[in-house]
């Protein structure tokens, strides 16, 4: 994996974007039915209400070739426009994740974590799927792999850590153990 480097300003806008993150984002790996099948997703998102807030991030993604797509959601009980940016290509997660990871903290790296684990994994066997043929000896061409043990083993594991004992007291995995949430 290339290590990539940032200018102070870029650390500082980094910095920035993952306390936004820590407060506002969210990392998921969702479990789908579709159709007679189930899909599993990753999801990274956020949502806010100060339009602002959302050019700037939008601006930065933009600067860092990161697609994404915005929905204007339900109206807040205050009456305001919440905003969702999503980001949603596998290898935009990919990019995002990279950079972001570092600025995060406790709980939300961690998701971060098996989030980015999750992506990689499928770029990977998307890879492979790609060029796979079928019996005829032509290419197959779905565009994704089907989902492994490994993919739903990582959904297990993110909604382990999700589950309502861990916000009630229980102990956290070890990798949070020593840090201060």
């Amino acid at each position: 994996m290339q290590k990539i480097s940032f200018s102070n300003n870029q650390q500082v806008t980094l910095a920035y974007v993952g306390g936004l993150w820590d407060g506002e984002g969210h990392f998921s790996i969702a479990k789908i039915q579709c159709k007679k099948r189930i899909i599993y997703k990753a999801q990274v998102a956020i949502s806010n209400t100060d339009p602002v807030l959302i050019d700037l991030f939008t601006d930065f993604l933009k600067e860092n070739n990161i697609t994404f797509y915005i929905r204007l959601r339900a109206k807040t009980s205050t009456g305001k426009n919440q905003y969702e940016v999503s980001i949603n290509s596998l290898d935009s997660q990919n990019r995002f994740l990279e950079m972001i990871k570092p600025n995060l903290m406790g709980l939300k790296r961690h998701e971060a974590s098996i989030t980015h684990k999750y992506v990689l994994s499928r770029i990977n066997r998307n890879k492979e799927h790609i060029t796979e043929r079928k019996n005829d000896g032509t290419f197959v061409h779905n565009n994704s792999a089907s989902f492994s043990e490994e993919d739903v083993s990582m959904y297990h594991e993110y909604k382990q850590l999700k589950a309502p004992q861990r916000l009630h007291g229980m102990p956290l995995p070890k990798e949070l153990s020593r840090v201060k949430i």
